[in-house]
């Protein structure tokens, strides 16, 4: 049996991307907890136990990914690359609409 010794630790985010008037539904909604229990069961990992998981889904109309967390070692440097992969492809759109447009 396995008790509760710490109150879970929350993150949820809701971020609506599409500017006030557009029609479809583009969002970014994160859910994520820490969380720890004592494991009673186990007589060679008795003790307390944490765990970090969760999901952040982006949506836009009726596409969306999710992608499920569980913090590990390297997760931090994960989303850190992700997120500059996003911003490199916002510079390129930027560039490149200025070409389409002939700015």
């Amino acid at each position: 049996m396995s008790a509760q010794v710490a109150k879970p630790r929350k993150f949820l985010m809701r971020r609506w991307l599409n500017r006030r008037g557009k029609q479809s539904v583009a969002f970014v909604y994160a859910d994520l907890c820490a969380e720890s229990y004592l494991n009673l069961k186990d007589s060679g990992k008795k003790g307390e136990r944490r765990y970090i998981e969760g999901e952040v889904t982006i949506g836009d109309c009726n596409r969306q990914i999710t992608l499920t967390i569980e913090a590990d070692d390297n997760t931090v440097e994960k989303l850190e690359l992700l997120s500059n992969a996003l911003l490199d492809v916002r510079d390129w759109l930027v560039e490149a609409r200025g070409w389409r447009d002939g700015v």
